[in-house]
């Protein structure tokens, strides 16, 4: 939306909008290496807690002061936490909005979509708890990547009922809704740009959001991961490679939530849920419900 409006340009340097970024080597850091997961910054150098985590402003300097952990660009690594501390700055600073009040004023409000990315005082009593997964041993090498990411914070999937967990603007982690918002907000890319009327986004903007940006192995998931711009593509020698290849996009949360925009056939699916599954990308039943719904279309999946 920003790009669209000429606030943001993907080829920037991040810097240009937040120029305290450019240190220790992330100068060259574009806007569209944040939206890929390429910017080597997928977790913070700098021990950390969830309460610092949850303070925007404390954490996002610190991503600000740090190196990145491989060079910018080359490889993705998911920035599960991470990003929406850089996207809530971009916007920040453009916009002298926070996150969490853009997407309020710019996007739910006019979609008339119950969605929030930290949930309000008045809500809180509307959210309910999530249910943590009997938790699987996983053994990381110290030092990797994957073990930096996952255990700085030490972080449980418990911890998401907390109030501080729910008010904070953790726009990478903690969006509150159900599955018919984010549908209903996500639906701008299957439909073209327009919701009810209402445009979100330009066709122009869709097509980059579908085309390749970066193709790999990724440094966190440990998989093969195609991103488009801002979300997952689909294909055969992907971690995706049980849905359908096309103008696909999608993107998934622990436990097994989904989210999928299908552009070629104007359809959107969403799947969450409270009851979490050990699961990064599509639980069982994640998978059963969209095969369902494909194989409703005449299209099979397993085939």
């Amino acid at each position: 939306m920003l790009v669209d409006r000429g606030l943001l340009d993907f080829n920037a340097k991040v810097s240009q909008y937040w120029p305290e970024f450019n240190q220790s080597g992330k100068g060259d850091i574009e806007v569209r290496h944040v939206l890929t997961h390429n910017t080597g910054l997928p977790g913070w150098e700098q021990p950390v807690s969830l309460e610092d985590v949850c303070d925007f402003k404390k954490a996002t300097t610190m991503l600000a002061t740090q190196a990145p952990w491989w060079k910018p660009g080359t490889a993705s690594g998911y920035q599960s936490f991470t990003m929406g501390h850089l996207v809530g700055e971009l916007v920040f600073r453009v916009t002298g909005k926070t996150l969490k009040k853009f997407v309020a004023d710019e996007i739910a409000l006019p979609l008339k979509a119950d969605f929030q990315i930290g949930v309000s005082e008045t809500d809180l009593h509307r959210v309910s708890d999530v249910v943590p997964p009997t938790a699987n041993e996983v053994h990381l090498k110290p030092g990797s990547v994957q073990y930096k990411v996952f255990n700085n914070p030490k972080f449980h999937s418990s911890s998401a009922n907390s109030k501080l967990w729910r008010e904070a603007d953790l726009g990478g982690a903690n969006g509150h809704g159900n599955a018919r918002s984010i549908a209903r907000i996500l639906s701008a890319i299957s439909l073209g740009g327009r919701v009810d009327g209402h445009e979100v986004l330009s066709p122009t903007i869709i097509n980059t959001v579908v085309e390749e940006q970066s193709m790999g192995q990724d440094m966190v998931i440990a998989a093969p991961v195609r991103f488009g711009m801002g979300f997952g593509l689909t294909g055969k020698d992907t971690i995706a490679d049980w849905l359908p290849t096309g103008r696909i996009c999608f993107w998934g949360g622990f436990g097994g939530s989904i989210i999928i925009m299908d552009l070629d056939r104007r359809m959107t699916i969403c799947y969450v849920m409270n009851k979490l599954g050990n699961v990064g990308l599509g639980s069982i039943r994640t998978k059963a419900y969209v095969k369902a719904i494909y194989q409703g279309l005449g299209i099979c999946l397993d085939c």
